[in-house]
């Protein structure tokens, strides 16, 4: 199929992967190109009535093809060859390593022409492959061996981008620096209007994120700074966890629980500072919106949350959970402080990611070179 564009997504999450889904999606069917998606599962998709009209969305586990496990494996991606052999795409992008791992896997054997039309979408960050547990069925040598193969190979932080390079040998070209962005980044207000959330939380709650730790930061806060106003936005398969863990801390009637909500703009507008307590991220989007409107990021030390917070520039890094207190306090008691971080941050979502690099990928995903 002339000028079109297959996209694939193994896991849509809450907020960021549906974020760029949706972002790119939307530009490519308004540059007149046809776009199709494959999901494994529209459980959790909640923004579908945001895509184009004109975007096509195909979800075989909704058909019950493949049962009910969150991850297909093979199946999966056998289901995801065949429709793209049919369809013979100008390109497709594929997210989360187990899938695109797999994919290649299969066209190296049956439809190698396939491979120079795959772009790897790698938004988790590959070290952890060595640790195992994390990509279940993948290697450190099959990325070694396969990504080469592609079209090319997105490291969506300067982090993943490096790891990639130097641990995993894998050349560039294929491999390509492209942030994440903040869609109409332009539009997002960062005044300084009173913000009545003092701390917010929006996201998943999952074992990479730490929601134990969360809850327990939030005590300390708390305890030091009674008043404080903290509203969290989330779900996941440790909500119970971590609620149970509020109600051990004798916290959860201070803690404001939400269920997450499709556009965040206009209560990160009203917060004075994100928390993010996550072991890695790839490049959180909540993060980058945040940054757009002038809610100050908190968080650790570590892949992803580095890459766009420069501590003491732009946002407060720490290494361990007192350090992450004390900087939550921080912003929370020193309003000066805060908005000069807060502009910062805002400079750099306009200057470093904004939609040119979503433009940027598109460029990449209609280059004639097949």
């Amino acid at each position: 199929m002339n000028n079109s564009v297959l996209m694939v997504f193994s896991d849509l999450g809450l907020g960021g992967v549906q974020t760029k889904m949706i972002s790119l999606a939307n530009e490519l069917v308004r540059r007149g190109i046809f776009c199709r998606i494959l999901i494994q599962s529209k459980n959790g998709f909640y923004r579908l009535e945001e895509l184009d009209r004109k975007v096509k969305v195909t979800c075989p586990l909704d058909m019950e093809l493949f049962g009910k496990h969150p991850f297909w494996g093979w199946r999966f991606g056998v289901f995801v060859a065949i429709v793209s052999l049919l369809l013979r795409p100008q390109s497709m992008v594929v997210s989360l390593a187990p899938l695109s791992v797999t994919l290649l896997k299969i066209y190296t054997f049956i439809a190698p022409w396939m491979l120079n039309r795959v772009v790897v979408n790698e938004d988790t960050y590959p070290s952890l492959y060595y640790s195992g547990g994390h990509a279940v069925g993948v290697s450190a040598e099959d990325i070694k061996k396969l990504y080469p193969k592609t079209r090319a190979v997105i490291g969506v932080s300067r982090g993943t981008y490096v790891d990639l390079k130097k641990n995993f040998q894998i050349p560039s070209p294929p491999l390509v620096y492209i942030p994440n962005w903040v869609s109409s980044v332009r539009t997002f207000s960062c005044d300084k209007k009173r913000r009545i959330i003092d701390v917010l939380y929006a996201g998943r709650l999952a074992k990479q994120k730490q929601p134990l730790l969360l809850a327990r930061v939030f005590f300390q806060v708390l305890t030091m700074r009674p008043e404080t106003v903290i509203h969290v936005y989330a779900d996941g398969p440790m909500k119970s966890e971590f609620i149970g863990e509020l109600v051990r801390l004798k916290i959860k009637q201070k803690v404001r629980l939400y269920n997450p909500v499709a556009r965040m703009e206009h209560i990160l507008r009203n917060t004075k500072c994100l928390l993010i307590t996550s072991q890695f991220e790839g490049m959180p989007f909540i993060g980058l919106e945040a940054m757009a409107c002038g809610a100050v990021m908190a968080g650790f030390d570590v892949p992803g949350v580095k890459d766009i917070v420069r501590d003491g520039e732009t946002g407060m890094l720490a290494e361990h959970q007192e350090e992450l207190r004390d900087n939550v306090i921080t912003l929370l008691n020193h309003t000066k402080t805060r908005e000069y971080l807060a502009r910062n941050a805002r400079k750099r979502a306009e200057s470093e990611f904004s939609e040119k690099n979503r433009d940027t990928l598109i460029d990449l995903l209609l280059e004639h070179k097949i």
